[in-house]
């Protein structure tokens, strides 16, 4: 007779080694940040990193445990985040003792890739780059995204000078003999590695020299001439450091949610990311799952509105949704000057390295530089919506990746604001 395995639930941690203070801190900076969803655990309240549904890196301190059944008796596996093939193997061994050794073999492999899918492994793959159009589309519809050329060398070297420009104008503010590698993590946002601290830094040369740069790509890619931008921010992924322990990295999520209605459903907006540095195992960076956009409605019903904020157009996504099994988990290799263009439907995530390294001293370093860019069509965009662009562009605010709806980040001053502050009629 067949026995009945069944998976009842990967759970966060039972609990995390250490008790460190800045590591505490780092966690709850990550716990409240938008991109980040939580196990409800019986065990323990979801306060701890380990306790991440989405995260596709957890530290090794991190215990896990995997509750299942057996013929209706429950039991559970445990192991540490980042085990190897034999740990996981022991791991299941000991889950499984005392049961009658027919029944334990049966168990053991379904158990066994359970707990495979719960560590949601991430490869590394470096993919062809892509210039004929038809090319790039088929890969956007079959894979979720595209690798193409952005920058030719003299541009990249522009670019290059703009963002080292920027970066000492963060030293030039902050005075007191702050190093560059202070100032750029000071400007960063310590979970994602934007740097939307920065002075104005979504309309600074560096963001408009790479707009301009890549307009024509998006305008053959929706066979429009007349498109809007995102109004973007650089990315700098720093390393961990024994002052700021915890890497930065998001969890899995989609940049379009199915819950807010038409305009996030279907391909409506394609985002960009330019890599001023490489990215590869030892950057670590943008990982995808390739295929999952064609999934988009099928986690949005299965779990509801993820989002922070009801409505909001970023939906976290669980790393061991059931759309996702078979899938791999992808960090893209790709060389500086290369830009990766993924449907916004694409479930996606940032990584620490993926080859461990210690914690650096100080304000650690730049692992890897790159600026994200979306544009799409104009006459998405209301007429409104322009309007406050408008404003967004004169108080030099940022927005979210979407150019043609309402993402800016900090409320826009309305005219009738400014005429009042000005004594204007």
């Amino acid at each position: 007779m067949r026995r009945r395995v069944a998976v009842v639930a990967a759970l966060g941690a039972l609990r995390a080694a250490g008790d460190d203070a800045r590591l505490a801190a780092a966690e709850h900076r990550a716990k409240h940040h938008f991109t980040h969803i939580w196990y409800a655990d019986r065990e323990q309240a979801p306060s701890e990193l380990c306790s991440s549904a989405n995260l596709l890196r957890l530290p090794p301190s991190c215990e896990r445990a995997l509750a299942f059944e057996v013929d209706g008796t429950a039991r559970r596996v445990r192991w540490r985040s980042g085990d190897g093939d034999a740990a996981l193997s022991a791991a299941v061994a000991d889950a499984v003792a005392g049961l009658p050794a027919d029944v334990a073999a049966e168990a053991s492999r379904p158990l066994l890739d359970a707990v495979a899918g719960a560590e949601a492994a991430v490869a590394t793959l470096a993919p062809p780059v892509l210039a004929d159009a038809a090319a790039i589309e088929r890969a956007l519809d079959e894979d979720g995204y595209a690798v193409v050329d952005a920058l030719d060398a003299e541009a990249l070297a522009e670019a290059t000078e703009l963002f080292d420009t920027l970066v000492a104008g963060e030293v030039e503010i902050a005075g007191h003999g702050e190093t560059p590698a202070c100032a750029l993590r000071r400007a960063a946002d310590p979970v994602t590695g934007l740097l939307t601290n920065a002075e104005r830094v979504a309309h600074g040369p560096l963001m408009w020299h790479l707009r301009r740069r890549v307009a024509s790509r998006f305008q053959r890619l929706w066979d429009d001439d007349d498109v809007v931008t995102s109004f973007d921010v650089p990315s700098a992924l720093l390393s961990a450091t024994s002052d700021d322990p915890w890497p930065m990295q998001t969890g899995l999520h989609v940049d379009a949610n199915w819950h807010r209605g038409e305009s996030q459903r279907g391909r409506r907006a394609v985002q960009g990311m330019i890599l001023l540095t490489a990215q590869d195992r030892r950057s670590g960076g943008l990982v995808v799952v390739p295929g999952s956009h064609r999934d988009h409605e099928s986690i949005a019903r299965r779990y509801g509105d993820t989002s922070k904020a009801a409505g909001a157009w970023l939906a976290p996504v669980p790393r061991d949704a059931p759309e996702l099994d078979g899938k791999p988990r992808v960090l893209l290799e790709v060389e500086a000057g290369r830009m990766v263009l993924w449907d916004s439907r694409l479930a996606h995530a940032v990584v620490p390295p993926l080859d461990p390294r210690p914690l650096d001293g100080g304000c650690g370093e730049t692992l890897r530089a790159a600026a994200y860019v979306c544009m799409t069509p104009r006459k998405w965009a209301s007429d409104a919506w322009v309007d406050t662009r408008w404003l967004a562009f004169h108080q030099q605010l940022a927005t979210g990746h979407w150019p043609h709806f309402d993402s800016v980040l900090r409320p826009v001053v309305t005219c009738v604001e400014f005429n009042h502050w000005f004594g204007w009629s």
